[in-house]
């Protein structure tokens, strides 16, 4: 896969890399493996959310039929 950084993207890039003594490539492929873990995270939390939501709505369903 290839694709262009933008200048200050591609000049911080170079410079953490520096700083981590390590190869600009390996900096990119770890950062992108963390923003995927951490976007899959953030999908699991909405999934759990959207769950919650649903015993909600049911739990309530079920109270308003015990009252009728």
């Amino acid at each position: 896969m290839t694709f262009e950084l933008s200048s200050p993207v591609a000049k911080n890039l170079q410079h953490m890399a520096g700083i981590l003594k390590i190869k600009e490539d390996a900096l990119l492929e770890r950062a992108v493996k963390y923003y995927v873990f951490v976007l899959g995270k953030e999908m699991n939390i909405k999934e759990e959310f959207n769950d919650w939501d649903a015993m909600s709505d049911e739990s309530l369903d079920n109270f308003e039929k015990m009252l009728t």
